[in-house]
C-alpha cells in the first residue's frame, strides 16, 4: 500500500540531466564515479547517497528511489495520524515495513 495523496511529479517536470553539474542534496558533483539519479517523487537530480531510500508511490506498483528529502516527507505522512496503512520500503530490504507506530500504552504488571 502507499500513503494517499502523495502525487509525483510527471517526468516532463523533472529536472533535465544537464541542469545540474552537483547533487540537489549534498552538492557532490556528478562525475562517472558519481552518478545522478532522479527522485521519482520531486524530481531532482540527487547522487545515490542522497537517494537510496525507495518508497511506494502509486497504488499496485512497485517502490521507487526517492530522495532523502522527499522520504523524511513520505515518512512524515506515514506516521500522521490521518494516514493508515501505508507501507515503506528501504533499499537495505527487500521486504516491506509496516508503518511506524507510536508506542502501545505500558501494559499492566499482572496480578496488580
Amino acid at each position: 500500500m502507499y500513503v494517499s495523496g502523495i502525487k509525483p511529479v510527471s517526468r516532463e517536470n523533472w529536472t533535465p540531466d544537464g541542469a545540474s553539474g552537483r547533487c540537489e542534496g549534498c552538492s557532490k558533483r556528478f562525475s562517472s564515479q558519481t552518478r545522478r539519479h532522479h527522485c521519482r517523487h520531486c524530481g531532482e537530480l540527487v547522487c545515490s547517497e542522497c537517494s537510496y531510500q525507495k518508497a511506494y508511490l502509486c497504488p499496485d506498483e512497485k517502490p521507487v528511489r526517492v530522495c532523502d528529502t522527499c522520504f523524511n516527507t513520505i515518512v512524515g505522512r506515514l506516521v500522521s495520524p490521518s494516514s493508515g496503512g501505508s507501507y515503506l520500503l528501504s533499499n537495505s530490504s527487500d521486504t516491506p515495513r509496516p508503518p511506524m507506530e507510536a508506542p502501545p500504552e505500558a501494559a499492566e504488571a499482572p496480578g496488580g
